[in-house]
């Protein structure tokens, strides 16, 4: 009997440890295939982007990681030339 119950738990427990996982809410410049959004949030439940955009309300167990440089969410082209497809064209002096 002891061991069906340990081998119960071991079957149990990652579907414990999954269900406790919180909301991430990253805050920093957001660059999507048409536009770019300052200060902007992307949330991510349960492993995907629940929302993009500028005013997103976050959950309040929600981790919050404020980014520094720039977020590509989802399935976009990443390889981008920043200088050349994104940012405005710089002129010589």
């Amino acid at each position: 009997m002891f061991h069906q119950l340990y081998y119960f738990v071991l079957l149990i427990l990652p579907i414990c440890i999954r269900a406790q996982e919180k909301p991430i809410a990253l805050i920093g410049t957001i660059i999507l295939p048409d536009k770019s959004i300052d200060n902007g949030t992307v949330l991510i439940f349960d492993r995907y982007i629940k929302a993009v955009g500028a005013k997103i309300s976050i959950p309040n167990d929600a981790i919050i990681v404020h980014i520094n440089g720039v977020i590509l969410p989802g399935l976009i082209d990443v390889h981008n030339h920043l200088t050349w497809n994104i940012f405005p064209r710089w002129k010589p002096l």
